[in-house]
């Protein structure tokens, strides 16, 4: 038990020196991997926590803004945040892309600019798998027909 105890141990140091894992993905790698006991998986990632090697709430903030600065909507951001075991609010990631200077209406319109799709129905499925929410595109949609935008 000890030596598989300690293989696993090992085994999440090395993965976490290449990038942050959420506790339920390492949880899963281990219960994978290794034929661990839940309560020794739970101290596991207990003594990771204690040592600041894995952080739910940091990892959901650095994710929640690097998926904005990439041009990823709520809706991707809420689910893909749920297969990793965290939950987020809207107003929690709404939050955060404020306070980092981001607005989705302003990265939907950055997006189409560089895509420079032209009907509305391509613009419109190309954002919605971005996972901005129906409303959003509809309204930013509606705004550049207004406007008489050169998109349309």
């Amino acid at each position: 038990m000890d030596n598989i105890y300690l293989r696993a141990k090992k085994y999440l140091y090395k993965i976490l020196a290449r990038r942050d894992y959420t506790k339920y993905e390492l949880k899963l790698k281990l219960k994978n991997k290794f034929s661990l006991d839940e309560d020794s998986i739970d101290k596991i990632i207990k003594d990771l926590e204690n040592n600041h090697l894995i952080d739910d709430k940091r990892y959901k903030n650095l994710f929640i803004e690097n998926k904005i600065r990439n041009g990823y909507g709520l809706v991707y951001i809420k689910y893909t945040l749920y297969k990793k075991g965290i939950e987020a609010s809207e107003e929690e990631i709404y939050n955060i892309a404020s306070k980092n200077g981001y607005n989705f209406k302003d990265i939907m319109n950055d997006l189409l600019e560089k895509k420079n799709l032209k009907s509305v129905e391509k613009k419109y499925n190309f954002l919605i798998r971005r996972g901005f929410t129906a409303q959003e595109v509809k309204d930013i949609l509606k705004e550049e027909i207004h406007n008489g935008s050169t998109f349309f």
